[in-house]
């Protein structure tokens, strides 16, 4: 019997060594899914309009972005010349947003046709507070015909027409 006594020793060692790393490798897989979730919900930013973000009484503590183009007039910056506030407005023009901004602003900003990406918060004013500001160039996004189209509104000749050169006639 004491040969016996040797095997089943063996035995509840190997069942108690298998036991833990079973244990081990079930708290490290939820570990790691556990924080690879918890990123994904922070980088994930969801993007709404203009209006959806004034209409929206509060807002989660996860940053959004929105895209609006710049109202005219409506853009200074502070004495200290980092903070600006300007107003973003929607695609229809209909809504407008406060939005304040600390850094550094391009010259492209002013275009009127240049589309303003903002990422950021809502303050308890009302007004967006935005951490990150990119400006998508119209010229860089728009067809020949697209430009113009722009430029014919102006009431000018376009640069570059969509349809040839004017030698080709």
């Amino acid at each position: 019997m004491k040969k016996n006594q040797p095997n089943q020793d063996n035995t509840a060692r190997l069942l108690n060594s298998k036991i833990k790393l079973s244990m081990l490798i079930i708290l490290v897989s939820s570990s790691i899914i556990y924080f690879a979730s918890s990123v994904f919900s922070i980088s994930t930013i969801e993007y709404l309009s203009v209006e959806d973000v004034i209409n929206t009484d509060s807002i989660s503590e996860n940053q959004i972005g929105v895209s609006g183009k710049l109202v005219k007039n409506s853009y200074f910056r502070e004495a200290n010349g980092i903070r600006a506030h300007f107003n973003l407005r929607d695609e229809n023009g209909i809504s407008e947003l406060p939005v304040i901004y600390d850094g550094e602003i391009g010259k492209i900003f002013f275009n009127e046709y240049a589309e303003i990406i903002l990422q950021g918060e809502k303050a308890q004013d009302g007004s967006f507070v935005a951490k990150t500001l990119t400006i998508r160039c119209p010229s860089k996004y728009i067809t020949e015909a697209e430009k113009a189209e722009m430029d014919l509104e102006k009431n000018q000749m376009p640069k570059n027409p969509p349809y040839g050169s004017y030698e080709d006639t």
